[in-house]
């Protein structure tokens, strides 16, 4: 997987720089979770550049928009699971997710879902819809 992440890190770079994020970082989180941040006040930006990846916007430090970055797998590969940990945000949260830091377990199936579903998921758990997905901040993954 190390050449897929090399490649999905310069890819991705790439695609910053191109949109003008000269302030841009990537790290590897894992063998297989890159994590992109760019400065705050550019995030709607960052989401135009990263569009074409698998990403996972995650809840920001710092005055950086940091996004999860994936490579992609190929449709009937083997599901997997990942831990999400992640807070409930926005008006009408239920009591017993309010004020937490929750830490839950997603299946992910590749040709089904991906790790960008992650919010739309928690959101039906949390609220029973998936509308609701822009309310579920994501902090970390494993």
């Amino acid at each position: 997987m190390s050449g897929v992440i090399d490649t999905l890190a310069r890819t991705a770079l790439s695609s910053l720089t191109a949109a003008g994020f000269t302030g841009a970082l990537i790290v590897r989180d894992s063998d297989s979770v890159l994590i992109a941040s760019v400065p705050d006040s550019r995030r709607k930006w960052a989401d135009i550049a990263l569009k074409s990846f698998t990403c996972l916007p995650l809840f920001d430090e710092g005055g950086r928009a940091r996004y999860a970055l994936f490579p992609a797998l190929p449709d009937g590969a083997d599901p997997y699971r990942r831990t999400v940990r992640f807070r409930v945000t926005g008006d009408d949260v239920p009591a017993k997710w309010a004020d937490r830091l929750i830490s839950h377990t997603v299946l992910i199936t590749p040709g089904d879902t991906t790790e960008a579903d992650i919010p739309a998921g928690l959101s039906i758990a949390v609220f029973g819809t998936p509308a609701r997905a822009a309310d579920i901040a994501v902090t970390a993954l494993a």
